[in-house]
């Protein structure tokens, strides 16, 4: 099984997350009269893609539970109780 842990994807989901948003704050600064560049509109659909992949992604490798919403990520499953892997 690859290694699949609601750590690392929690991790790439933030990462996603930081460039979205690093992405629209250079737009916006960079806009002239309120208008909406190029690099906010790739930043926004980045931020939208981010949460789109945490929502999706953070599940339990072995029976697919849902594991979004809690906090501290869990290091086993609330479903079938298997440990993850780090």
């Amino acid at each position: 099984m690859k290694n699949n842990s609601p750590q690392k994807q929690a991790a790439i989901s933030w990462i996603i997350l930081m460039i979205g948003i690093l992405l629209a704050v250079i737009g916006a600064m960079t806009a002239k009269e309120y208008r909406v560049n190029l690099c906010l509109l790739i930043g926004a659909m980045v931020v939208i893609g981010g949460i789109v992949y945490h929502l999706t992604m953070m599940k339990c490798p072995y029976c697919g539970c849902s594991l979004v919403g809690y906090r501290p990520i869990p290091k086993e499953c609330p479903k079938c109780h298997k440990k993850f892997e780090e």
